[in-house]
């Protein structure tokens, strides 16, 4: 059983590979990236990488310079791909104004 430092609740392995399986089913369903960030992607780096996820870690502003990166790489001379997503930035806002609005 792994511990969560932040929380310091246990960790069931039985949820841990739930997760992993469905991120997994993610990664293979997506047709795009899919990044995960927080303690678990600290936790679980290698095991992300290996279903094909990147993970971001636990830094805010370095996760969105990776997505941003990866983005930026992927469209690069594409302006087509460049309007289909908007920033990490815009969706991350997006979300903070709709749990804002929940409250």
């Amino acid at each position: 059983m792994r511990r969560n430092a932040r929380f310091r609740r246990p960790v069931e392995p039985a949820q841990i590979a739930a997760n992993l399986n469905e991120i997994s089913q993610l990664v293979e369903s997506a047709g795009v990236p899919v990044f995960v960030g927080g303690r678990f992607s600290v936790l679980l780096q290698r095991e992300l990488e290996q279903i094909g996820a990147q993970p971001l870690g636990d830094n805010f502003a370095l996760g969105l310079r990776l997505i941003e990166a990866d983005m930026a790489s992927k469209s690069s001379g594409n302006s087509a791909t460049r309007a289909t997503y908007p920033s990490p930035t815009q969706v991350i806002l997006q979300g903070v104004r709709r749990f804002h609005s929940l409250c």
